[in-house]
């Protein structure tokens, strides 16, 4: 039979009921204050965000028979890319909306105000896409706890790497009612995310798994196996030039061991 002391006692073991009122959602390392900083830094954006939406884990998911009679099973394929939603409450000097639409701009340079020859940091030309290490961030949303007083203490801790803002919401203007609060949705996604309760993970030797034994082999033959091993982003044109020839060598060089090794054996 139910026993509501039971629930009680069970419940405040474990520090009672979560309040979804008690977190913060913090902008972290990686985030380039260009022009931001003039309207408001990032670390008071906090203050403003008053609903944040935590997204799920989604797997993606395949079927399979094992024969042609059996039921299809589901296999796990790959994670879904995580998207973060989080409304902030707009200040009547603009600033929380001017560090918006700044951001969104050094993603992908939408003004043409000046022209198409016109620039911004720079180098930035219109609808130029900007360099993901300038614009991404470390995205931090804390869920915070109760003690038995009442006493807000350290809780629970997403992290989300590589954020950046995807949509800045619409933003409803409206004479009634009066005292509203105008606010804007802003939509985040990342390359990856990290919770309190992952397993850290631990760098596995050239001989487990991961690169292995295929890049230690296509060293030792004179292929360049940090072509596989790291990934090049060109900061230039002659950058991507000199990446595609060196591409291009590496392959001519991993194309003539292939066919020595076929006329040996």
């Amino acid at each position: 039979m139910f026993n509501i002391n039971e629930f009680k006692s069970v419940m405040n073991k474990y520090g009672g009921p979560a309040k979804s009122n008690l977190f913060i959602m913090t902008l972290g390392p990686g985030l380039q204050d260009t022009r931001k900083s003039e309207f408001i830094p990032k670390t008071d954006i906090l203050f403003f965000c008053s609903e944040v939406t935590v997204p799920p884990i989604n797997i993606n998911v395949g079927t399979y028979r094992a024969n042609a009679i059996d039921i299809a099973q589901s296999i796990p394929l790959n994670l879904t890319t995580p998207q973060i939603n989080a409304t902030f409450m707009l200040d009547s000097d603009h600033r929380v909306i001017s560090f918006f639409h700044s951001w969104m701009q050094e993603i992908i340079n939408y003004d043409v105000s000046q022209g198409y020859n016109s620039q911004i940091n720079g180098d930035h030309m219109p609808y130029e896409i900007g360099y993901k290490q300038d614009y991404s961030c470390t995205l931090f949303i804390k869920h915070y706890k109760t003690d038995s007083t009442g006493k807000v203490e350290e809780g629970y801790e997403y992290t989300f790497y590589d954020a950046f803002p995807t949509e800045l919401g619409s933003k409803t203007l409206s004479w009634t009612p009066s005292d509203s609060i105008a606010t804007v949705t802003v939509s985040f996604t990342a390359s990856s995310y990290n919770f309190d309760a992952s397993y850290p993970g631990v760098i596995a030797s050239t001989s487990a798994r991961g690169n292995g034994g295929y890049v230690d082999f296509l060293n030792s033959v004179g292929y360049k196996g940090q072509t596989v091993q790291q990934s090049i982003v060109p900061r230039s044109v002659q950058d991507a030039i000199n990446t595609f020839t060196t591409v291009r060598n590496d392959f001519r060089t991993l194309k003539n061991t292939f066919t020595t090794l076929r006329n040996i054996f």
